[in-house]
């Protein structure tokens, strides 16, 4: 699974844990690659299709999964919306196939979005977020994926949490939460993510 940033990988291994785990008994390694260059999301939506389709291709066994932000909107191509930015990323995919095209290509490739960042997982963690920062009552917008895309996940935290670090407060936050329960909560975007990976 292609991420934008090492925080993505340290908090989805942190959250999915117990999923990973699972399938790695059933004979399913998930693992994370972490963009390191240049504007995360830019590179996440041009290099990963191009890495994504040499996998698919030269490995029959292997799937692979890109997973951006949504926010912030049209880096790379223009989108504004999770559909509009799986399209552009599958355009990509496709062109990067060329010559040898196979429709069973793309059935081992697939698209999610975080709405709008990763941080919405730390809004859905919502009983742990509220005793880390001391809250009595949740201070943003429920459901977690419907806040403001100007007032996105990631500015809300940055505000609750003096520091922030993705790579060291989201897994300290996400370490006893439930996977599932934070699927419930943002069903658009990780919700299906989870779902897909739950029926490999």
């Amino acid at each position: 699974m292609y991420v934008e940033g090492a925080g993505d990988r340290l908090c989805l291994e942190t959250l999915l844990e117990p999923l990973i785990r699972a399938k790695e008994q059933a004979g399913v390694r998930i693992s994370f690659v972490p963009m390191t260059r240049g504007d995360r999301k830019t590179t996440l939506l041009t290099y990963a299709p191009v890495s994504a389709a040499n996998m698919v291709r030269n490995d029959p066994a292997a799937i692979a999964v890109i997973l951006p932000d949504l926010y912030p909107p049209n880096k790379a191509f223009d989108h504004a919306t999770c559909h509009e930015m799986q399209a552009g990323v599958f355009r990509a995919f496709r062109r990067a196939v060329r010559a040898g095209w196979d429709d069973r290509l793309a059935e081992r490739f697939r698209v999610f979005c975080m709405i709008h960042d990763l941080e919405v997982l730390l809004l859905a963690a919502e009983e742990q977020l509220m005793q880390r920062c001391r809250l009595t009552a949740p201070v943003w917008t429920k459901p977690v994926e419907q806040q403001n895309q100007e007032n996105p996940p990631k500015r809300i935290i940055e505000r609750l949490v003096p520091h922030y670090e993705p790579v060291v407060d989201g897994p300290s936050i996400l370490a006893l939460a439930d996977y599932r329960v934070i699927a419930s909560r943002c069903p658009e975007g990780f919700g299906r993510l989870v779902e897909f990976l739950e029926s490999i």
